[in-house]
């Protein structure tokens, strides 16, 4: 068998390079999974004759939260970084109105479709490196606050900003590779153990079929402790 280069070595050092040039090898490694024709054939959303197709303002989200830009209103200055474009593959990068207006018309069945899709790749990756046989779930939940009369925004508990409507989202990942696996929005009233067995039922029923139910351990807090929540865990084999 020949012997050709194993090892690769990406640096960027150099001044005139971009500031987001480590997008290159994100974007290599979307490519490599064929995300773009993954989200063309799996989700259907309507992009009401505007001149960015769904998938290609799925992309535009997806790479400016990897950058770390938490509001759209700071992703403006993507549209005048042509370098940034070209290595990301898209044409022009959509202004923030655009991104507003997708994100105001995505239907929940299109959500639901991004889940299944997302669910799908994450069963694809799951076994490398190496094959697992345990997970570790951390359960948690966040309060967000929001300005504005968004639906279901309630007022309840909220720390930082007392008063304010929030949302009072749940979230699961898998501790190893820090996986997201299951995420559920609730409204701001809502409690943290609130719908949280349900929430649990989803996680496990996520969880490939080789991986024994024994071998599977969750990490809350305790605002999630009770005894049905001890019951149930004990019904699964699972542990707290």
């Amino acid at each position: 068998m020949s012997k050709g280069l194993r090892n690769f070595q990406f640096s960027f050092e150099e001044s005139h390079i971009s500031h987001y040039g480590g997008m290159w090898l994100i974007q290599r490694f979307c490519n490599k999974l064929q995300i773009r024709r993954l989200l063309q054939r799996y989700v259907k959303g309507s992009n009401r004759g505007g001149r960015y197709h769904p998938s290609e303002l799925t992309l535009a989200l997806l790479f400016a939260i990897i950058m770390g830009f938490r509001r759209i209103n700071r992703t403006a200055i993507l549209q005048y970084n042509g370098a940034f474009q070209q290595m990301v593959g898209l044409r022009r990068f959509p202004d923030q109105s655009t991104l507003r207006r997708f994100l105001k018309r995505l239907h929940p069945k299109t959500i639901r479709q991004m889940v299944r899709l997302h669910d799908s790749l994450r069963a694809y990756l799951f076994a490398l490196p190496r094959k697992r046989t345990t997970l570790v779930f951390d359960v948690d939940s966040v309060v967000i606050t929001v300005y504005g009369k968004q639906e279901g925004a309630r007022v309840g508990y909220n720390p930082k900003k007392r008063g304010r409507r929030s949302y009072h989202p749940i979230f699961c990942f898998e501790s190893h590779f820090h996986e997201f696996w299951h995420g559920s929005l609730r409204p701001g009233d809502a409690g943290a153990s609130t719908g949280a067995i349900p929430f649990l039922k989803v996680c496990l029923a996520k969880v490939p079929q080789h991986i024994a139910r024994s071998r599977i351990r969750f990490r809350m807090d305790s605002g999630f402790y009770g005894q049905r929540m001890l019951r149930f865990l004990e019904g699964k084999a699972a542990s707290m």
